[in-house]
């Protein structure tokens, strides 16, 4: 009986070592794969981050590009302004110069070719 009883016990001792080994690699081994899991998350994270960074940055480039062209229009315009400016002070100018004749044969053909 004896004999019997300390084979049981070496028996759940065997048992009991065994299925702590076994629970101890489990315990490590599914840590492992939560910190690889993470490690790839991680990664994927960090490459859609960079995907978005990416188109994020063409759209700027083709923001500015047009921003660029859009102020060179823009330029193109206030230079034809300045110069219609320039033109309509140098006709205010001329008529300033007139004399009462060359103002009065002015008027009297602008209103003769607009009566026509």
């Amino acid at each position: 009986m004896k004999k019997q009883l300390l084979i049981l016990g070496a028996l759940i001792l065997s048992i009991s070592v065994i299925g702590w080994v076994y629970y101890q690699k489990k315990k490590n081994t599914v840590i492992y794969n939560d910190t690889t899991s993470a490690q790839i998350d991680y990664k994927n994270a960090i490459e859609q981050n960079k995907k978005i960074q990416a188109e994020k940055d063409s759209t700027i480039n083709a923001l500015t590009d047009s921003i660029i062209v859009l102020n060179a229009m823009v330029s193109t315009k206030n230079t034809q302004i300045q110069n219609l400016k320039n033109k309509r002070n140098e006709k205010t100018n001329d008529i300033a110069k007139f004399s009462t004749i060359d103002i009065t044969k002015f008027i009297s053909d602008f209103y003769k070719d607009s009566v026509k």
